[in-house]
């Protein structure tokens, strides 16, 4: 029943649309958040969840795709529930058209594009031998520490020429990003990775032969350069995606097939297939959280929003939205237009990185499937999500028979 106290804290909200939804500290988040999204089906289209300080929470696949790409009426300025009161806008994540456009063109050109990216695949696939060679023998391990954070954290410190050495204070830093709802402790975290990212802006490309750092440091808006804070902050943007979302998408992945050995086996048959299954993987564990506010106060489909409300789209909850996909909550390696999922965002801010990610997936699914066929979890283990901007896993502890 909703109480005096919650209509007097959300006056704008109608009454019937006031409910709850703590994707960042409600408990089943830790338990079973697949479940607690899937529950959404049965919630509004879109309703206000008071929680986290309050936030809409859109539960519709083609609705989540239209706010994620109507750029005129809802911005990207800010990218965290709760709202975290600071002058710092990622580039280009936080910037609207058209001026993201720019941005976003500067570090596909730098970064992801086709010569940047040429050797990707063999990197990312002598990494992944390593890692299946070192565990292996041992028939057990954890999946998370064994695989799913190591390859795509070595694969992006390589590409970008970043230090291995420090990689866990690396982690460290974007777990705080990531699941944190202490402004301050986010904060800090946020000034280490930019004071990180200086120092390696300072470093001399011509004598460390990174291509990246040059081109970056190279590259020109509206015909001038760069400023220092500018590509800084580019470099933070590239440091948090590429050493987070991956090991998250691989962590879903590998626990789902650990856990269906048939969906696994078919894999390890038919290697043709993998493509196919990530796709249709990727829209089942949808993990990020994307967040836009509205420029001014408006109606949308019904629902009067207000100027600097905060909107939720929840990947996790697009898709596992039964009006869009036929029994959402399962996977189906063989579902028709499989690729019709917004795993990577949609519209101007679909992700620059999503060909990276694609690759790094394929290629352990590829390396790890022949070698490890009877991968399962270990019994008698209770899996513990972590639940934030990008739902991950705590752990992943796996079994498999030694040949």
């Amino acid at each position: 029943m909703t109480t005096q106290a919650e209509r007097v804290s959300s006056p704008h909200v109608p009454p019937a649309l006031i409910g709850h939804f703590d994707f960042h500290r409600g408990e089943g988040m830790y338990t079973d958040p697949w479940g607690e999204c899937h529950a959404l089906n049965e919630r509004p289209e879109i309703f206000y969840s008071l929680d986290l300080g309050g936030f809409w929470v859109v539960t519709r696949k083609h609705l989540i795709e239209e706010v994620i790409s109507n750029s005129e009426l809802l911005s990207s300025s800010y990218s965290t529930i709760p709202k975290i009161d600071d002058d710092l806008r990622l580039i280009p994540p936080n910037l609207d058209p058209p001026i993201h456009a720019k941005y976003r063109a500067l570090v596909a050109q730098s970064v992801f594009s086709a010569r940047a990216l040429a050797n990707l695949e063999k990197d990312a696939r002598a990494i992944a031998r390593e890692l299946v060679a070192k565990v292996k023998h041992k028939g057990a391990g954890d999946f998370m520490l064994d695989f799913a954070r190591p390859l795509p954290v070595t694969v992006f410190l390589n590409l970008m020429g970043m230090p291995l050495e420090r990689l866990g204070e690396f982690i460290d830093w974007v777990e705080i990003f990531f699941r944190s709802t202490d402004g301050e402790e986010v904060g800090a975290a946020r000034m280490h990775v930019l004071q990180f990212a200086q120092d390696w802006l300072d470093s001399d490309p011509d004598k460390s032969g990174n291509r990246i750092l040059s081109e970056l440091k190279a590259a020109k808006i509206d015909g001038r350069s760069l400023t220092r804070d500018e590509l800084s902050n580019i470099v933070l943007t590239l440091f948090m995606a590429g050493l987070d979302t991956v090991s998250a998408a691989l962590g879903h992945i590998f626990h789902f097939l650990a856990t269906h050995p048939l969906h696994l086996q078919s894999l390890v048959a038919e290697p043709k297939r993998i493509p196919f299954a990530i796709e249709e993987m990727l829209r089942r564990f949808g993990l990020a959280n994307l967040v836009r506010v509205p420029n001014r106060d408006v109606e949308f489909h019904g629902v009067p929003m207000h100027k600097g409300d905060l909107v939720l789209c929840s990947m996790a909850v697009s898709g596992l939205d039964e009006s869009a996909s036929v029994h959402a909550d399962r996977v189906d390696f063989d579902r028709p237009n499989v690729r019709r999922h917004v795993a990577f965002g949609a519209g101007p801010h679909l992700c620059v990185g999503q060909l990276l990610a694609r690759t790094e997936i394929r290629v352990l699914l590829e390396e790890v499937l022949p070698s490890l066929a009877s991968l399962r979890l270990k019994s008698g283990v209770a899996i513990e999500y972590k639940p934030g901007s990008i739902l991950t896993l705590r752990s992943l502890p796996v079994i498999w028979d030694v040949s």
